[in-house]
């Protein structure tokens, strides 16, 4: 008899992800997860429940990742940080992005309303700390989100080059965008934004510390 195969909450949720990752989240089943890992789809509803509570399992993951992403950019603001962290997994991750922001179930959104709350209250937080005499609201920030979202969904769905031509610089394009945006719409935002760099080597390394620090209980 060949020995019993553990499948762990930690197995199912990584290889969902990187499944999503790469074919969508309507393109994920039970069943395509179960023969990634070599099992019936018995230890995944067991220890889930259904595929709506993976999915907000895999936004909250999509939101560490998030996090980690605008740690390591340094683009010369927290908000532009946020932007372009926002930008670069729309255009690279397009179906996580996807799911962490346009999925419509009850299960995620506490999850998404919850971790945008979060992010803005600590971008707040951290322009306020270095800029006592040009503070920022949180909810000068969360007005601006609508311009973030609608921007990176555009991204995500391939439409936002819809009436002009791409352009090859990327990430200097973008940067310019969101800091324009950001002059228009804060009074008290000042920054010289600055271009991430190694921004492929910051992804895979983002992604790595994100699924080895992944211990749910």
């Amino acid at each position: 008899m060949a020995p019993h195969k553990t499948i762990m909450i930690r197995d199912i949720v990584l290889r969902a992800m990187d499944l999503i990752r790469k074919e969508g989240t309507d393109n994920v089943t039970a069943r395509k997860i179960a023969i990634e890992l070599g099992c019936s789809t018995m230890p995944i509803y067991s220890s889930l429940g259904s595929m709506k509570d993976l999915n907000r399992r895999i936004i909250e993951l999509g939101y560490v990742w998030l996090g980690h992403l605008q740690a390591e950019l340094k683009t010369g603001h927290p908000l532009t940080d946020l932007e372009m962290s926002m930008m670069i997994l729309a255009r690279r991750e397009p179906h996580l992005w996807k799911l962490m922001f346009l999925y419509n179930e009850p299960a995620a959104q506490e999850v998404q309303f919850c971790s945008w709350r979060e992010i803005t209250q600590e971008i707040a937080d951290a322009h306020n700390q270095n800029n006592a005499n040009s503070t920022i609201s949180v909810g000068e920030i969360r007005t601006i989100g609508y311009s973030i979202f609608g921007s990176c969904a555009a991204i995500a769905l391939g439409s936002f080059f819809y009436h002009t031509d791409e352009p090859e610089n990327l990430e200097k394009f973008f940067l310019d965008f969101f800091h324009s945006l950001n002059e228009k719409n804060l009074p008290n935002y000042s920054a010289t934004p600055l271009i991430p760099k190694d921004i492929d080597q910051i992804l895979d390394s983002t992604l790595q510390q994100v699924q080895a620090e992944y211990h749910p209980d």
